[in-house]
């Protein structure tokens, strides 16, 4: 990790590209393999590691250019994370090295993004590559992919179309599950 000078100027160099809006950078999660507890070796998203630095799944960046504020989201390590990998910093500290000034729990994302979003902002975001982060993308547009309205730097047609039919297969997939029975 470099200091974290350099990373705040390349988010400042960023935000003088935009005039308003919200840049959403989430970070990768964890690839498992065959079960939950058995991962593939952890890759960070190289933007997301190039303007935050952190490299830890599960996180994720955002800068609000309407007042801004920078803010990084993600979950504090439990009793369990602690005594599998030792003593881990907490969301604030990792924070305080990339010099955010904001961190909040990933379970009020959701919320900070809809409020943004009924106040008409703008959320840009880079054209998701894996598939955990398209669903978690479709959890703030539905219809990712079926509409023109979401600002999104040269979202190519066809990906955007490559999209719809992944989520509406995730989604019909998950009603099937559903109502057979297989989970609740």
């Amino acid at each position: 990790m470099f200091d974290k000078q350099v990373y705040i100027d390349r988010r400042n160099e960023l935000k003088n590209k935009f005039k308003n809006g919200i840049l959403f950078f989430p970070g990768n999660d964890e690839a498992t393999m065959n079960y939950a507890g058995n991962t593939y070796k952890f890759r960070q998203d190289s933007s997301f590691l190039y303007y935050f630095g952190i490299d830890i799944p599960g996180i994720t960046g955002l800068i609000d250019l309407d007042d801004n504020k920078e803010y990084l989201f993600g979950y504090e390590f439990t009793v369990e994370d602690t005594i599998w990998m030792g003593p881990q910093p907490k969301l604030a500290e990792l924070a305080g090295l990339t010099g955010i000034e904001y961190s909040k729990p990933v379970d009020e994302l959701k919320k900070f993004l809809k409020s943004k979003k009924k106040k008409q902002s703008k959320i840009h975001f880079l054209p998701p590559y894996r598939a955990e982060q398209i669903l978690k993308l479709s959890i703030f547009y539905p219809n990712i992919g079926a509409s023109a309205t979401y600002t999104v730097s040269e979202f190519p047609f066809r990906f955007k179309f490559d999209i719809f039919w992944i989520v509406a297969f995730f989604k019909k997939s998950v009603y099937t599950l559903k109502h057979n029975k297989i989970f609740a």
